[in-house]
Order: structure tokens, then C-alpha cells, then sequence
């Protein structure tokens, strides 16, 4: 073979090995592709709580879909059944949104549940948390991810700065609840700031890490991320009465309480110490009236201090028995949520059982 022909079989050689290598490569590049997790793809995810919401749960998400695809990103849509006892499921499964999915729990946990299952869950870059009521407005979340972008911070707030039918006393005691959280967490929790919010990914990472139960409304300002705020209006519900009675309000204030701060704990230590000293000089007044041979008049007092002491007692243990009730939950594991179903709109065949 002359020296000529060696050299054409070589460069043949050549071409045909960089194919190789550059079909392969595509065909590699493909196949990461395909099977690429979610996560990497995805710019949004909406984070919804559904509780009951059977009359208006469809024209909530006729809304929020109109938004979503005028605004040219990826998104996934979680729609959270917190045990929904009417026919809120039936409504979605006439629904077909290939890019909403449905997860189901096996009963009722709560609000901040709920939006936990979806946080985790949620494949997204930027995670926004909303109501399903139609209280808060979908054209928000146009503006809560140009702020982020534009400020590049971990969260952004959507404030409330006014609401089209709250009453005067609805709105007075939301005050005083906002005020109460403040004072007894030691958290910048601004009135109207409630669970209409976006958060990023390294945020949503801090928060999966708690074991516990959690409080999205004061664990969020307790991290310190780099945050701005927006304000909107928010507008009247679409359907049905808001669940947040002023019962369920101071039930979870407390809740919050206890959950998120020993201030009951170290108040009740105070108390404890402030009447074993009135003890004391109660002992010191009965001792010196035995030696000047004073008797004293009447089981009132007597009575009185009794009741006051035993019923100061009650409420601390009644203190410290909220505490280890829930370490006694957390350690059995009830305050874990699990997905009992779930199915994305217009497949219902992918519903599955966990």
C-alpha cells in the first residue's frame, strides 16, 4: 500500500471515528434528556390547599390557568386535598389540565400541612403557595416572580393591603392575631401577611429539613433569607364561607404558640417561682401568728389561697401536658402526612395508591 493510500485510509479512519463519537454523543445527550428528572426543566410550581371547595375549585383554576400560559415558563400546578368531604374530587376529575396534579390525603391535617405536602413535592425553581378560595389573585404572581428575578431574593411576600369583604371585626382580630404571633415569637410577622408567597429552592431545602410541625408563616421570616415584599387587593371569595372562624383563629395562635416558642414554658417557670415566694411569706405570716397565739379567723382566707395555688398548678401542668402531647405525636410518627392518592387532571388512569 503506498504511502498515499495510507494516508486516505487514515483520514477515513478519522472521519468515521469522529461520528462515531459525535452520534454518540447526541445520542447520550438524548437519553439524558429523556430521562432527566422534573427538576431541572421546570421554572414554577403552584402550591394550592383544597379543603371543600366544590363550588368554586373550577373557576379558580379556569383563573389560574389563563395567567399561567400567557406567561411563557414550565409549571406544575399541586392542588393539596386536605380531606375534602364534598365533591370537590368529582369537580377536578372533569377537569383536563395535564399540568395540574392532585394529591390526596387520607384526612384532614391542616393548612400548614398541606402546603408542606406541596413544598415537598414541588419540582420547581420558584414555589409559590396561594389559596384556592380566589382570594388570592393569580395576576399576583406575575409581579411576585418579576420581583424575584429582578432583586434576585430567596422570597418574596404578597401583603394584603386591603380586602373587598372582610369585616370590621374579622379585620380586628387578624390584627390582634398578627400582634399576638409577633409578640410571642419574636417574629417580624407584618399584618395581612399570610400564605401567599414565593419562595426558591434553597428555601424550600431549609424547610423539608424540620422534622417537626411547621409554621409557614413564622419559619419562613426565622430563616433570614433575602426577601421584598408586594402589596395587593384581595378579592372576595368565589364561592362558599371562608373556614378561618374567629374560633379557629385563637386555635391556631395557640397552635402556633406552642409549636414555634417555649414562651408558655418559661412564663409558666416565672409563675411558679413567683408563687412559691407568695407561698412562702404565707407560711412566714401563719407561723407568726401561731407564736403570738393569734388565731386565724375564718376558712375564707384559707380556702381562697388553697384554690388560687391548686388552680395556678393545674394551668401549668395543662402548659407543659400541650408540649409532651406533641413530642408524644411527633415520636409516634401521627403528625406525618402521607399521600394516599393522587392523579394529574385528564389521566385519570395514573391515579395511584400510597
Amino acid at each position: 500500500m503506498s504511502a498515499r493510500d495510507r494516508r486516505g485510509t487514515s483520514d477515513q479512519l478519522l472521519i468515521s471515528r469522529y461520528c462515531c463519537e459525535h452520534i454518540a454523543g447526541i445520542s447520550m445527550k438524548m437519553v439524558f434528556q429523556m430521562y432527566r428528572s422534573p427538576s431541572e426543566v421546570l421554572d414554577l410550581s403552584i402550591v394550592v390547599p383544597v379543603f371543600n371547595e366544590s363550588e368554586g375549585i373550577l373557576d379558580f383554576l379556569d383563573h389560574l390557568r389563563f395567567v399561567l400560559e400567557k406567561m411563557s415558563v414550565s409549571y406544575e400546578v399541586l392542588l393539596i386535598d386536605d380531606g375534602s368531604t364534598d365533591s370537590t374530587i368529582e369537580k377536578l376529575l372533569t377537569m383536563n389540565w395535564l399540568q395540574c396534579k392532585v394529591l390526596q390525603l387520607g384526612r384532614n391535617r391542616g393548612h400548614q400541612a398541606a402546603l408542606m405536602v406541596g413544598i415537598r413535592a414541588a419540582a420547581g425553581m420558584k414555589i409559590i403557595t396561594m389559596d384556592s378560595d380566589g382570594q388570592h389573585p393569580p395576576e399576583v404572581i406575575v409581579e411576585l416572580v418579576e420581583t424575584q428575578q429582578r432583586d434576585n431574593v430567596d422570597v418574596v411576600y404578597a401583603i394584603r393591603s386591603r380586602s373587598q369583604d372582610l369585616p370590621f371585626l374579622k379585620r380586628f382580630f387578624s390584627r390582634l392575631f398578627y400582634v399576638f404571633v409577633k409578640l410571642t415569637t419574636n417574629t417580624p410577622v407584618k399584618p395581612g401577611q399570610a400564605d401567599f408567597r414565593l419562595i426558591t429552592q434553597s428555601v424550600r431545602s431549609e424547610l423539608i429539613e424540620n422534622a417537626g410541625p411547621t409554621v409557614l408563616r413564622i419559619e419562613i421570616p426565622q430563616l433570614r433569607f433575602p426577601s421584598r415584599q408586594i402589596s395587593y387587593v384581595e378579592n372576595k371569595r368565589i364561592a362558599g364561607k371562608t373556614k378561618f372562624t374567629r374560633k379557629k383563629m385563637l386555635e391556631i395562635a395557640f397552635g402556633f404558640l406552642y409549636d414555634t416558642s417555649s414562651l408558655p414554658l418559661r412564663a409558666a417557670s416565672v409563675l411558679a417561682f413567683l408563687l412559691s415566694g407568695v407561698t412562702c411569706l404565707w407560711i412566714i405570716v401563719v407561723i407568726a401568728t401561731f407564736i403570738s397565739s393569734q388565731t386565724i379567723t375564718g376558712w375564707a382566707s384559707v380556702m381562697t389561697a388553697v384554690l388560687v395555688l391548686g388552680s395556678a398548678i393545674t394551668a401549668l401542668l395543662a402548659i407543659q401536658g400541650q408540649y409532651l402531647a406533641r413530642v408524644y405525636e411527633l415520636a409516634r410518627g401521627l403528625q406525618t402526612v402521607r399521600i394516599r392518592n393522587e392523579f394529574t387532571l385528564g389521566d385519570n388512569q395514573g391515579r395511584s395508591e400510597k
